[in-house]
């Protein structure tokens, strides 16, 4: 599979998917280790559960906790944790 058609990757339920343009799929593998593999300037950690590709990405806005809302392409919201913001304003540019 393409890295150009991930969107993302996240964990729930214990388990780690890859959600593409086609669907979400199982990935046997663990996100820290994933996120050594993936190219720094195409993916971005934006929680311990959820890694996003920095293209998938429409937007982002900050909440009144502090936080970010992340808005992809594909419709998906999701929210990075308080912990990864300084690396994120950094990719960003914001």
């Amino acid at each position: 599979m393409p890295l150009q058609s991930v969107s993302r990757f996240y964990t729930a339920n214990k388990r780690l998917y890859c959600e593409t343009t086609t669907g979400a799929y199982l990935v046997h593998s663990h996100l820290h280790t994933l996120m050594d593999q993936l190219p720094p300037h195409q993916f971005l950690r934006i929680s311990s559960s959820e890694i996003v590709r920095i293209a998938c990405v429409k937007n982002f806005t900050l909440t009144k906790w502090g936080s970010f809302q992340v808005n992809l392409t594909t419709g998906t919201t999701t929210y990075a944790s308080r912990r990864y913001t300084q690396q994120i304003r950094k990719a960003a540019q914001l």
